[in-house]
């Protein structure tokens, strides 16, 4: 029996890409290598533009008011994210609010989130020595020089131009299992307990330390719940708040 192919002819249609049609509104632009914030319109036309004297971090938001909301990056530190501070900017670029979070072992990073009471989430590294992170499971053979850099949360409240206060925080240290240490109290099974981190997941990390490498924040506020991406473990947590 022979077999023969029949010719397909396939047609296709280029549609303008002004066929779907721009949703309504207006759009937040602040490039990764420029001091400016610029507000867009759906036709790309710049309606405002806001300047700043520092570099800026990976998260710009529009608060309710008007006020952008920004991550500055204030730091020497080189990995990829880096911030250490904030800004809360009026209209005029005068700067309502110029806040660090990058002493004492944290450093601020990536993401933003205003929430409905007017404080911010911010995602921040925090430094474990090696002895720690041991002393937490991990296995010493993938542990890289210096400080082992796990996240966390903090929702920071203004107190003042450069000032503020944490009230509520939460820790990933907080959260860890592990199966190589039976000596250690968060020894389990790990697949038993899909709430928590795997400290020894992924095996390899970076040699700055950067672990779990959350690097975008979102809050529902309906369900009160902080919703955290996890580049590293390929997950969002979602965490009550």
């Amino acid at each position: 029996m022979q077999r023969h192919l029949a010719p397909i002819a396939l047609t296709c249609v280029a549609l303008p890409l002004s066929a779907q049609g721009p949703a309504d509104g207006l759009r937040l632009f602040g490039a990764a290598t420029s001091n400016q914030v610029h507000l867009v319109d759906s036709n790309s036309n710049v309606v405002h533009t806001w300047f700043s004297s520092l570099r800026p971090g990976l998260s710009a938001d529009m608060e309710a008011d008007g006020t952008l909301l920004r991550a500055v990056d204030v730091t020497p530190f080189t990995s990829g994210g880096a911030s250490g501070g904030l800004q809360r900017v009026a209209f005029d670029s005068s700067i309502r609010w110029d806040f660090r979070y990058d002493s004492g072992g944290v450093l601020s990073h990536h993401d933003l989130e205003p929430l409905p009471n007017g404080n911010v989430l911010m995602i921040a590294w925090e430094e474990k020595t090696q002895a720690e992170a041991i002393a937490a499971g991990r296995n010493p053979a993938s542990l890289t020089p210096g400080f082992f850099r796990p996240d966390h949360i903090v929702e920071v409240q203004q107190t003042g131009p450069t000032t503020g206060t944490v009230i509520w925080e939460w820790h990933v240290w907080d959260h860890v299992v592990q199966d190589f240490d039976p000596t250690q109290s968060n020894f389990g099974v790990v697949a038993n307990q899909p709430e928590r981190i795997d400290i020894n997941y992924p095996v390899a990390v970076p040699l700055n330390g950067d672990w779990t490498h959350c690097n975008a924040i979102d809050y529902d506020a309906e369900r009160d719940l902080i919703l955290l991406s996890s580049l590293h473990n390929s997950e969002i947590w979602i965490v009550d708040h």
